[in-house]
């Protein structure tokens, strides 16, 4: 395999698993009380930012390691990318700085809701979640595929 071919491969999961995950957050957030709600009986919601948080937190991580497992499954026939696994991390590093940098080019990063990526901090919750969790599982996983801790 070529190295245009397994960016491009790298590229297309890192969109898929930010897109499915932001879909997974965004109707999970959707369902959760807002912080300062009211239940239907008029007493005080549930409802609290750390929740919302959280949900991120959660998605970045799960997207994150989806994206590392099956970004160097897919490349696995490229030999630059298996000798050096930081290029999968450096794409995803980068990809993450342009969706951030689109987003505040594009003012999605302006609104005041609870959503990746209107909301400035659970964005930056998700995307540094998502990294760590590359990061870490790029690190444990070695070169033949097994995992030593």
């Amino acid at each position: 395999m070529g190295l245009p071919k397994a960016f491009s491969i790298v590229v297309l999961y890192y969109l898929g698993c930010f897109i499915v995950f932001d879909i997974a957050g965004a109707l999970l957030v959707t369902i959760l009380p807002e912080p300062g709600g009211y239940r239907l009986n008029g007493s005080p919601g549930f409802g609290s930012m750390a929740l919302y948080y959280t949900v991120w937190f959660v998605t970045g991580i799960l997207s994150g390691a989806i994206f590392t497992t099956a970004g160097r499954d897919s490349t696995s026939n490229c030999l630059l990318v298996q000798k050096y696994p930081i290029v999968i991390s450096a794409m995803a590093l980068l990809l993450s700085a342009g969706l951030i940098a689109a987003f505040y080019f594009f003012g999605e990063m302006n609104a005041h809701g609870y959503y990746v990526p209107g909301n400035r901090y659970m964005t930056y919750t998700f995307f540094i979640s998502f990294l760590v969790a590359h990061i870490v599982l790029s690190m444990v996983i070695n070169g033949k595929g097994k995992y030593k801790v």
